[in-house]
């Protein structure tokens, strides 16, 4: 019985529950060893991330910031109003020629070449607009009302900003040393030459959207063997010059330009061609004889009925402008009286509230209301019409004029009495061309000097320093937000491995002590 008893004794005692003072105590002592586990991650994790970073695929770019200089840059138009685009400076003529004199074929082919280079607007000021009003669109709390109106506030502030500043840019692999830097920032620099030298030569977009007769235009042609018909012609194309002429007097400072070669402006050339025509042309035409009467006059006859059926369609389009004019302005016309009263029969009247006044809104008031709406729209569309009137109006006085002188040449043709010698009628002819040539070589002089003039400074760009980045597919930000959940998922595997080795601790201590209870 005795021993019995002392086995009750020896029972395993019932562990008491883990106070919180006791875990704080316990965390305190294994807090050196948890700091050092800590560290140990964020050194490993760092390790792990910049090699991730370092070895990831990436891209090498160059780019060349640039500022365009001419008029009508920041609404996308040339000098002369010509529609400008940034694809035009990386557009395949000028990259063919870079490509061929700085013989890029050592390095890469033409494909690859044209892929690499882009053109990005490049404006400060507008990025940071567009992520301030991104971040307030983001918001979900805003009502639809308010989200266009911030929309319409944004597209209001961003038409404001200028757009005249881009960058051209060279992409390639980083590590790729195909083409070598120096020869990049090289290429992009004459990129930019290249494009302006083509759109002022080629394109002529520092020069007025005007149509100048090249002096070509007065040389001889087939048709000019026969006197008769050579006189008629070049009366005709003398005509054409001062249609031409009163065309480029609406340039802006087209009547203080001369020419530097003979000083003389548009005003004088007009009044050397008036004479030529009206001294020498028309009084040639009476004397000049023909191997072949009727076929002179077969000539000045269908030239009168060819004049005489551009006249007629011109006529038919000034009566269907005017009708169309007439036509709308009848339709827009106000009800007359008559209808005015029939049509103040139906009316409504709104309710009377204490302290209004009665407001009879009948079917004329609505139609006078309506018609005020529209007033500014109807306004434009006459006056476009009545511009178009004008014009066409205007090109019916020459065909009149030509139909007139054909005429008259018919009742002139001389039947060899009173005729010049045919060699004496050639030799003015030739003298007169070239007058009209010499002419037409002072006109283009003073266009070109009228077209210095749209944009002062032949530069259409200022360039700065380029410079060179490395754009890899890792970012940086999201790992530094993947080395955040890494440090909060290690700070509890830590606490809990710290407790585990405590208890683990705690019983192998507990287990020596039973066996050293046991042996003795």
């Amino acid at each position: 019985m005795a021993d019995q008893h002392h086995e009750v004794h020896q029972a395993e005692p019932i562990e008491p529950p883990i106070s919180i003072s006791r875990l704080l105590h316990i965390l305190r002592a294994y807090l050196p060893a948890m700091l050092l586990a800590l560290l140990a991650v964020a050194v490993g994790y760092c390790i792990v991330a910049l090699g991730s970073y370092l070895f990831s695929p990436s891209e090498r770019i160059t780019a060349l910031p640039f500022r365009l200089e001419f008029d009508g840059a920041t609404r996308g138009e040339y000098p002369n109003g010509t529609k400008f685009s940034s694809a035009e400076i990386v557009s395949t003529p000028v990259l063919l020629k870079v490509f061929k004199d700085n013989k890029l074929d050592r390095y890469t082919n033409f494909a690859d070449f044209t892929r690499s280079i882009f053109v990005l607007e490049s404006n400060s000021m507008a990025e940071a607009l567009a992520s301030d009003y991104q971040a307030r669109m983001a918001d979900p709390r805003i009502t639809p009302v308010d989200r266009d109106r911030i929309q319409r506030e944004y597209e209001q502030k961003r038409a404001s900003l200028s757009k005249n500043q881009f960058s051209i840019n060279y992409l390639r692999p980083a590590g790729n040393g195909a083409v070598p830097e120096p020869v990049v920032r090289k290429i992009l620099a004459e990129i930019l030459r290249g494009w302006a030298s083509f759109a002022a030569t080629e394109q002529r977009v520092l020069s007025y959207r005007v149509t100048v007769l090249s002096p070509d235009i007065v040389a001889p042609t087939s048709i000019d063997q026969e006197p008769l018909a050579a006189t008629h012609v070049l009366r005709t194309k003398t005509m054409r010059l001062l249609d031409n002429l009163r065309s480029m007097h609406d340039l802006p400072g087209a009547d203080l330009a001369r020419s530097k070669r003979n000083g003389l402006s548009l005003a004088d050339v007009a009044v050397r061609l008036e004479e030529i025509v009206r001294f020498r042309l028309e009084p040639l035409l009476p004397t000049v004889t023909s191997t072949n009467p009727s076929a002179a006059r077969r000539f000045l006859q269908i030239q009168l009925a060819y004049d005489q059926r551009q006249l007629t369609a011109q006529e038919d389009r000034v009566k269907s402008i005017r009708e169309a004019l007439d036509l709308y302005t009848r339709t827009q016309r106000q009800p007359d009286g008559a209808d005015a009263v029939r049509q103040s029969g139906t009316s409504q009247v709104a309710p009377e509230t204490p302290g209004s006044e009665t407001v009879v809104l009948t079917d004329t008031f609505l139609d006078r209301l309506t018609a005020l709406t529209t007033n500014a729209a109807d306004l434009s569309y006459r006056q476009r019409l009545a511009d178009l009137y004008r014009d066409e109006v205007s090109d019916q006085v020459p065909l009149q004029l030509a139909v007139t002188y054909d005429e008259q040449a018919l009742q002139d043709l001389s039947g060899g009495g009173n005729a010049a010698p045919a060699a004496n009628v050639q030799q003015q002819l030739d003298t007169t061309r070239t007058e009209i040539r010499e002419l037409v070589v002072t006109m283009n002089e003073i266009y070109a000097a009228i077209s210095r003039n749209l944009n002062p400074s032949t530069a259409l760009y200022a360039a700065s320093v380029p410079y060179t980045r490395i754009q890899r597919s890792a970012d940086l930000r999201r790992l530094a937000l993947f080395g955040v959940l890494v440090m909060l998922l290690a700070v509890p595997v830590v606490l809990i491995l710290a407790l585990v080795h405590h208890r683990v601790k705690r019983e192998e201590r507990a287990e020596e002590e039973l066996l050293e209870g046991e042996s003795v």
